[in-house]
């Protein structure tokens, strides 16, 4: 039984194209016939768009099989993980980029606030309440720029471990190598 992986394909005949070597008169049933087979072998290919790249596949010996396809059963395991692994740096991004965007509306909502006509009215007929709104607006402001160094320093975090990630993942392949 050899293995591969998936690598983003979109239609079973661009995976049929990449893992199978079908050239030739015959070619074009030789290939579906080769799509078919992978598909039996492989249900969860079904729906590509739902297949992360670096899934593990079945490659049915019903064509020739084009040699840099074929990967071991260590080095499929390997890209599962650097998927998903990726996958989850990306989410923790997202997550966090969501997070600086809701903290982001809220100050700016807090700002917006004070600059309203009821709270200037007030401010004008209490100092006390005025020098309050400033310092809550200087606060706003110092919180924004704080978000601004969070969301800065986030970003070079999250490349730092995705370079990291690749680094440590790369150790792997010579050890998985080819079957």
């Amino acid at each position: 039984m050899q293995l591969s992986t998936t690598k983003g394909e979109t239609k079973i005949a661009d995976l049929t194209k990449r893992v199978f070597d079908i050239k030739g008169k015959g070619s074009k049933d030789a290939a579906k016939k080769a799509g078919d087979a992978l598909l039996a072998a492989n249900p969860h290919l079904q729906d590509l768009s739902n297949v992360a790249p670096g899934t593990p596949i079945v490659i049915p010996e019903v064509a020739t099989v084009k040699t840099d396809a074929v990967v071991s059963p260590l080095q499929t395991g390997t890209t599962l993980l650097a998927s998903q692994l990726h996958g989850a740096l990306s989410a923790a991004q997202s997550n966090f980029e969501s997070s600086l965007a809701q903290e982001t509306a809220r100050v700016n909502s807090i700002t917006d606030a004070l600059k309203s006509d009821t709270v200037k009215k007030a401010a004008a007929k209490d100092t006390d309440l005025k020098d309050a709104i400033s310092n809550i607006a200087d606060a706003q402001k110092a919180r924004l720029k704080e978000l601004d160094q969070l969301k800065a320093a986030q970003s070079q975090a999250i490349d730092q471990m995705g370079k990291e990630l690749d680094a440590l993942l790369s150790r792997f392949a010579p050890i998985a190598g080819k079957p």
